[in-house]
């Protein structure tokens, strides 16, 4: 609940910037992977995935077998999975609001009045955002660039994925279908990322680094 209400009224780290840094002034752009898209992906494919891989294990098992059922065992799998899912968002907001990375497009959406400011003296910590054309939320969003949310949250699911298939996918009649669909996901991942950057929403670091940490927690999650 503390992290909701942080990331519903809360107020990033305030970081400075100097007038000729070009690398917060790019264009802004609307997403080219959007939320509702990246969670149909990010949730729709783990869950299918869990749920394909246990049924076609439920219809090869020996009746005789005692081992829990598949029902029991994609339960607890699309449990795990969105318990992660909420600790990578915990954890992605977290650092998000500590770090307060001003985005690419800082400068085009906050428009500074740098009649204001002395630019002379190097970093400019005092400044006000005169953009009145966007939202509060989107300009909050602009001090928001580490980690990526879309990165570390793809690469949870792309990495969660990709684990379940080694560990619960049985597959006699095909050894390239499960390396084929792990790139696969993985792929788009990557992909999304990759949009991140071109859209001017990030830093290829803040992709990193929110790659690193959602693959990261995916191991652990997976290893409960």
């Amino acid at each position: 609940m503390p992290v909701l209400g942080l990331f519903l009224v809360g107020s990033p780290f305030k970081l400075g910037f100097h007038c000729d840094d070009r690398s917060i002034q790019y264009p802004y752009h609307h997403d080219s992977v959007t939320v509702p898209v990246l969670l149909a992906g990010g949730l729709g494919i783990p869950f299918i995935t869990i749920i394909m891989t246990e049924v076609c294990r439920m219809l090869i098992r020996s009746r005789n077998d005692k081992r829990p059922s598949e029902i029991w065992i994609a339960a607890k799998g699309i449990g795990l999975f969105l318990f992660g899912t909420m600790v990578t968002k915990v954890f992605t907001e977290v650092i998000k609001f500590s770090t307060g990375r001003l985005r690419p497009h800082f400068i085009d959406l906050c428009r500074p009045d740098f009649s204001k400011i002395n630019c002379s003296i190097g970093y400019i910590m005092e400044y006000e955002c005169t953009n009145n054309e966007v939202s509060e939320k989107l300009l909050r969003a602009s001090r928001l660039s580490f980690p990526s949310g879309h990165s570390s949250f793809a690469t949870f699911s792309a990495v969660f994925v990709v684990l379940y298939l080694q560990y619960r996918m049985v597959v006699s009649f095909s050894h390239l279908l499960r390396p084929v669909l792990q790139m696969s996901v993985i792929l788009l991942a990557v992909w999304c990322g990759v949009t991140r950057v071109t859209d001017n929403k990030h830093f290829t670091s803040d992709v990193l680094g929110g790659s690193i940490l959602g693959s990261g927690l995916a191991c652990i999650i997976v290893s409960l």
